[in-house]
C-alpha cells in the first residue's frame, strides 16, 4: 500500500470487503455494524479506516458525511464508486447486498482486466526497451571494435547534432513507449 496525497490506497482489500459487508446485511446486521465487523474482520489498513467511520457513526456524524470523509482518505476511483452508489441507495432506496454484490464483482473483473492488460502490453514494452537501447549497444560495440569509424560522429560539429539529436529521439520513444504500454 502506498501514501499519496494524505491518503491511503487500498484497492486490493475492497471487494473483499464489500463481499463482507454484503454478508453482514444479509445475516440481519445494520450498515454501521456491517462496517464495524469489516473493522474487525479485516487486515489494515482498510480496516482502520472503517474502524474511523464506524466511530464517526458513532458520535453521530451523519451517514453521508462520515462516507464522504471515508472516500476522502481512501484515494481509489473505486472507493468512490461505492461510496457514490451507498449514498444514492440510502437516499432513493434498493437492495443494498445485492448493490454491493454487484460492486464487489465489477470490482474484482477490473482488476482481472487491469491485470490481462498489463501482461498482453509485456511483449511491447520489452520489445521498446530492446529497440530503445539497440543503438546505444551497437555504438558502444562498433567504438570498442573500431573506434575510428565512429569518431566523425563525436569529433565533428554535424556529428554531435546528429548525436544529440539521436538521444533526444530515444528518450522521447523510451517515454512514449512507457504511456503506450
Amino acid at each position: 500500500f502506498t501514501q499519496e496525497e494524505g491518503g491511503i490506497v487500498v484497492p486490493r482489500q475492497l471487494p473483499d470487503a464489500l463481499t463482507m459487508m454484503k454478508n453482514s446485511l444479509q445475516a440481519g446486521h445494520t450498515l454501521d455494524k456491517a462496517m464495524q465487523v469489516i473493522a474487525n474482520e479485516m487486515p489494515d489498513p482498510l480496516a482502520l479506516e472503517f474502524r474511523e467511520t464506524v466511530e464517526e457513526l458513532h458520535l453521530g456524524v451523519p451517514v453521508k458525511r462520515a462516507m464522504e470523509n471515508f472516500s476522502n482518505r481512501i484515494i481509489d476511483e473505486n472507493v468512490n464508486i461505492f461510496v457514490a452508489a451507498l449514498l444514492v441507495q440510502r437516499e432513493i432506496g434498493g437492495n443494498l447486498t445485492e448493490l454491493l454484490g454487484n460492486l464487489s464483482h465489477t470490482i474484482r473483473e477490473r482488476f482481472r482486466i487491469e491485470q490481462e492488460v498489463h501482461s498482453l502490453t509485456a511483449e511491447g514494452r520489452i520489445s521498446g526497451y530492446v529497440v530503445g537501447a539497440l543503438p546505444i549497444v551497437l555504438a558502444i560495440i562498433i567504438n570498442m571494435l573500431q573506434p575510428e569509424y565512429l569518431a566523425p560522429l563525436y569529433q565533428t560539429e554535424t556529428g554531435l547534432m546528429l548525436l544529440k539529436g539521436a538521444v533526444v529521439l530515444n528518450i522521447v520513444g523510451f517515454w512514449a513507449i512507457r504511456k503506450v504500454c
